[in-house]
């Protein structure tokens, strides 16, 4: 059993506050830029893909819920691998997760953001990409339960524009757009499927706030059974509409605006970038 007590960590977290990390962690420009990444592989078919994406992501998560329930602790990642492992190995995992992280995840997302927002407003895109992503530092520079309250409402609001995406284009779906189903064969689907587990991992990032969640034995499971599912259920949805509005040799490589740009009013399109 690990002992977060001796670092001052209090357990302030609840279940919404976990399944709102959740969905964050979730929930990035993987759906937004990937999807029609799996469109240029896969064609329509891309709504099975996301399913077939979601079994090995399941099976993460599950253990990684065995995990966080069991001995749930703060920076899990470096935790259990330090103790299956060995300390070292864990020091060097984690470094090199770190420095993926900030050599690539983000700068990656904070450049895809900025080149959301340049469908809206004209912004230079590293300047804007430094801008955010130094936002997002300082809010978590002022605490975990304020961090998570912002979360919270970043959460809200992307789910609310995926949810305005998938409202307002499913009236523009066309049945035929899912014809050919499998355009780049099994090799296609398959690339495309391993592409889309990126879109879905993200949650397991929960175990690094164990020592500050409250009955974590029972909570981290549970945010995991509430989260997952229901991204997953949004992503189907998305990825209907991105492959049915339009044919799927124009939304092939682009992001979801292209798709979002075909049926929206300007009003609802600023929204669903911004968000």
């Amino acid at each position: 059993m690990f002992n977060d007590s001796e670092y001052g960590l209090k357990r302030t977290l609840g279940l919404p506050h976990v399944v709102a990390v959740a969905i964050g962690q979730t929930i990035g420009a993987g759906i937004f830029v990937l999807t029609g990444m799996g469109i240029e592989f896969t064609g329509p078919s891309i709504t099975l893909a996301f399913l077939i994406a979601a079994i090995p992501i399941t099976f993460l998560l599950l253990v990684v819920a065995m995990l966080g329930s069991a001995l749930p602790t703060t920076a899990g990642t470096y935790m259990y691998a330090s103790r299956l492992f060995s300390p070292l190995g864990a020091f060097v995992g984690v470094w090199g997760y770190l420095a993926a992280s900030l050599l690539g995840a983000f700068p990656l997302y904070a450049i895809s953001a900025a080149h959301y927002l340049q469908a809206v407003v004209d912004v230079p895109t590293i300047p804007t990409a430094i801008g955010l992503l130094t936002l997002l530092y300082v809010v978590n520079l002022l605490g975990l339960s304020f961090a998570a309250i912002i979360q919270g409402l970043m959460v809200a609001f992307l789910l609310v524009a995926l949810i305005v995406f998938v409202t307002l284009g499913f009236p523009h779906v066309e049945v035929t757009n899912f014809t050919p189903f499998f355009t780049g064969g099994f090799g296609g689907f398959a690339m495309a499927a391993s592409i889309l587990t990126f879109t879905l991992v993200g949650a397991n990032a929960v175990i690094e706030l164990g020592g500050e969640i409250r009955n974590p034995g029972k909570t981290i499971p549970r945010a995991f059974l509430i989260s997952f599912p229901l991204v997953l259920v949004l992503y189907v949805f998305v990825a209907i509409i991105a492959a049915g509005v339009l044919p799927w040799t124009e939304t092939a490589g682009h992001p979801l605006t292209v798709v979002a740009q075909s049926f929206m009013g300007q009003a609802s399109f600023n929204f669903f970038v911004f968000a």
